[in-house]
């Protein structure tokens, strides 16, 4: 992120609390909050992204999953990614028959 980011604060016009509903994207952008960590590169720099707990990002192309999509014995990945990594070792059986022809 840069060091010289422009960050608005919006004053409530009810109670003269302020608050910041807008996130800064690396590459200038700004986004609503509300879309940070939604599986959505919003941002189009993948920012708002980044750092989520709430997904899994493919290895070889860098989508993103719901993370109940990891190791469910469904390829969600086009690398494998999400079945064939250290968490899922029972998987790696089932995708070994898979790719064997």
């Amino acid at each position: 992120t840069s060091e010289n980011q422009l960050t608005f604060l919006i004053k409530n016009k009810m109670d003269g609390t302020y608050h910041n509903d807008i996130f800064p994207c690396d590459n200038g952008a700004c986004v609503d909050y509300t879309k940070v960590c939604n599986l959505v590169d919003d941002c189009g720099d993948g920012t708002d992204e980044q750092n989520c707990k709430n997904h899994f990002r493919c290895h070889g192309n860098n989508d993103i999953i719901p993370l109940p999509k990891v190791c469910d014995k469904s390829i969600d990945c086009f690398d494998y990614s999400d079945e064939c990594n250290e968490e899922c070792v029972s998987n790696k059986e089932i995708i070994a028959s898979m790719t064997v022809t």
